[in-house]
């Protein structure tokens, strides 16, 4: 029975303490919550979260429009009217020297010094000029303008330093292969070597940049002013008849130089972005094709020297300044058509291609049927 009543005076002390800690805990409990409803109360109010920046947009440039055919033929018609130009200022600087000179043989010299220094400059800068006109089209139709330009910046120090080169050459051995050659049109056929070649590149280039509307203004003026100073030099006894092709070459290289800052102001690609394996291997086919080609119509004036008398070479090089003027189509269609394709071809757009060549056939072939029957109707015999 004692043990019986044991167990409650045992047990009640337990329940005691265990309300003791209990009211302990909750008491603990409203401190703390009482805290941290103070600590929210005194904390700064945090901003709103912004809601995330949308990335600005990025400037791209737009993919030049390929020519239609419209455009070729009116490119074509630019170009033609360019090289009708070129073909006359050469015909009346050799009729206006060769009536000065009275002379086949001094004229024949003149001649022979022009043909010397275009053919070396078909060596480099001809095959630099088809590559400027094939990869910077190429490369602006498929959008890559900064590595149009970075083709371009390669090309032009590439040719620049093949035109010092050639000019520097020209100029030291002329006299050894022409001994009657003094050191004035040593030094004017050393430029004009060098005129000539960044000549041929920088209207590649205009080309390449679709600036043909400029191209030709530029190489009507050039031309004006190259009959200009051939008339002055004429009324003066001083004989460096070179001099108003070196002065109009040079002029038109400096206005193609500013004219295209207006295309290279942009962004400009590494030269890794385009396989310069590929454009060295293109200028080096391209300065063969072209010294087989063009080559072969003024190296025969070098041939002329070496194997025939000074006064047949005057003759014969007054008949390739006459012919000069009427090898101007193929020419023509050549720089409008192959800048045209090669924009047609980096776009991927192969109708646009197929468009041009077949353009260019056509007009080629009409136009050269008529003028062959022209000539038969000429020849003795027919009515």
């Amino acid at each position: 029975m004692s043990d019986t009543m044991a167990k409650p005076a045992s047990g009640g002390p337990k329940k005691a303490e265990s309300r003791k800690t209990k009211k302990a805990r909750k008491t603990q409990e409203a401190k703390a919550a009482a805290d941290a409803l103070a600590a929210r109360r005194n904390r700064p109010v945090r901003p709103p979260t912004p809601p995330p920046a949308t990335p600005e947009p990025v400037e791209v440039e737009p993919i030049p429009q390929i020519k239609p055919g419209r455009a070729i033929v009116s490119s074509g018609l630019l170009t033609m009217l360019a090289l009708v130009s070129i073909g006359l200022v050469r015909l009346v600087h050799g009729s206006l020297v060769n009536h000065h000179l009275a002379n086949p043989a001094k004229y024949g010299t003149v001649t022979l010094l022009i043909a010397i220094a275009t053919v070396t400059s078909l060596a480099l800068p001809a095959g630099v000029a088809s590559a400027m006109s094939k990869f910077i089209p190429y490369h602006r139709g498929s959008g890559a303008e900064p590595t149009a330009r970075s083709v371009y910046r390669f090309l032009s120090r590439l040719g620049l330093a093949g035109s010092v080169f050639f000019g520097i050459a020209v100029g030291l051995l002329t006299p050894l292969f022409v001994p009657e050659v003094g050191v004035r049109d040593a030094i004017l056929v050393g430029l004009l070597t060098f005129t000539f070649s960044t000549y041929s590149f920088d209207k590649s280039a205009l080309y390449g940049f679709d600036r043909v509307a400029s191209y030709t203004k530029l190489e009507l003026s050039t031309g004006v002013l190259t009959i200009l100073i051939t008339i002055a030099i004429l009324v003066t006894p001083w004989q460096g008849y070179l001099l108003p092709f070196v002065v109009g070459y040079g002029l038109f290289t400096l206005g193609a130089r500013m004219l295209l800052r207006a295309n290279m102001a942009g962004e400009v690609a590494p030269v890794s972005a385009f396989d310069r394996r590929e454009v060295i291997a293109f200028v080096a086919l391209a300065c063969a094709g072209t010294l087989a080609s063009t080559g072969f119509l003024y190296g025969t004036n070098i041939l002329a020297k070496i194997f025939s008398t000074p006064a047949a070479v005057g003759y014969f090089g007054a008949a390739v300044t006459l012919v000069q003027p009427m090898n101007l189509l193929p020419r023509a269609l050549n720089l409008a058509l192959f800048p045209a394709m090669a924009h047609a071809q980096g776009a991927g757009d192969t109708d646009a291609v197929r468009r041009h060549t077949d353009i260019s056939t056509r007009a080629l072939f009409f136009v050269l049927a008529r003028r062959s029957s022209r000539r038969r109707s000429w020849w003795p015999g027919r009515s």
